[in-house]
């Protein structure tokens, strides 16, 4: 593992200023040095695992790259191992806005029209996410070098029958640039 200069600089301009104050050995400001270290790392590491989700929004997580869950509005705590992918929703108009994480279209958003037949709640909008991760993948798998509206087909096809069986109904899909 490489240890960032910084972190080492940092470091040993902690040790000199306890050595200058008048730390009776360097063992004593070595240690004050490391915990001090250990502290700012750990409070650096806190504040970044907190995150402030709006209304409109919901957090994707991804545990190692798997889906871990849907989270928010609201205050959410994350851990180190985990992604995160925003999520928008427009209730008024029962639209969700999924970024794309495909090589190929990374700077493409899918927007999605649903019907759902009861409250959309983060159960549901988990399943209907993992549901068009599941379409997204069997078709970037099956026609990998396809233009952007063959894709959009494709992706139609098979996302219909994958979120349907969620409990709601798509009535459009639509990539548009972010």
């Amino acid at each position: 593992m490489l240890i960032p200069f910084g972190l080492i600089a940092l470091l040993g301009a902690i040790i000199l200023v306890f050595l200058a104050i008048g730390a009776s050995s360097i063992a004593i400001a070595l240690k004050t040095a490391v915990l001090l270290g250990l502290i700012f790392l750990s409070m650096v590491i806190v504040i970044m695992s907190v995150k402030v989700v709006p209304k409109n929004r919901r957090l994707l997580i991804l545990r190692l790259g798997k889906f871990a869950g849907i989270r928010g509005p609201g205050i959410v705590i994350v851990d180190i191992i985990e992604t995160t992918i925003p999520i928008d929703l427009i209730p008024d108009e029962n639209k969700v806005i999924i970024p794309i994480i495909a090589p190929r279209y990374k700077e493409c958003r899918a927007v999605l029209t649903l019907r759902c037949y009861r409250p959309m709640d983060n159960r549901m909008l988990g399943w209907i996410v993992n549901a068009f991760f599941d379409a997204l993948g069997r078709t970037i798998v099956r026609v990998p070098t396809q233009q952007l509206e063959e894709f959009e087909e494709t992706l139609m096809k098979f996302a219909l029958s994958s979120i349907q069986r969620t409990g709601c109904r798509l009535l459009d899909l639509k990539i548009v640039p972010r």
